[in-house]
């Protein structure tokens, strides 16, 4: 079975590769907390596609982490978190992102957000990798177009 064609955990097929929200027992039959989030990651060509909806807070870092270990296992281009459904972030889940962005760059893969939650807050500043900021998800593809296509054509990636 491929596993980068099926969401493992429900066999849904083929490009939306599922939810990553499962609910456990302590929320099953009760209303998702508002503090956590729900994640979809799908593949579009040659990027990988992680979708966050809800906050993310302290309570949803682990959901979040392993959501990105989800990514790690079955993708292999450069991620784009679209934060278009994302309600907001604390400080804690800002970085996060920024934990992600270091573990995706270890394997030699970058992370690229496309919208930030409506409060303007960006990732935190450090000693980790730049991570690009896009206006949304439609932008974030588009630049990727444009850089495969200059890179079709033997022009740079700064084309």
């Amino acid at each position: 079975m491929d596993l980068g064609d099926t969401d493992g955990a429900r066999g849904k097929r083929p490009r939306d590769h599922g939810a990553g929200y499962t609910p456990g027992p302590e929320t099953r039959g009760k209303e998702v907390d508002d503090m956590t989030i729900e994640w979809r990651f799908t593949v579009e060509r040659d990027l990988d596609i992680l979708s966050i909806t809800g906050y993310l807070g302290g309570e949803a870092v682990r959901r979040f982490d392993g959501a990105i270990g989800w990514v790690l296992a079955r993708g292999a281009g450069p991620v784009i978190v679209d934060l278009t459904e994302l309600r907001g972030w604390s400080v804690t889940g800002q970085h996060a992102i920024t934990e992600a962005a270091r573990r995706l760059a270890r394997v030699g893969r970058s992370l690229e957000l496309a919208a930030i939650p409506a409060d303007g807050s960006l990732v935190p500043a450090g000693d980790g990798p730049d991570i690009p900021v896009h206006r949304d998800l439609a932008s974030a593809l588009a630049t990727h177009r444009t850089r495969h296509r200059g890179l079709a054509h033997g022009r740079p990636n700064d084309a």
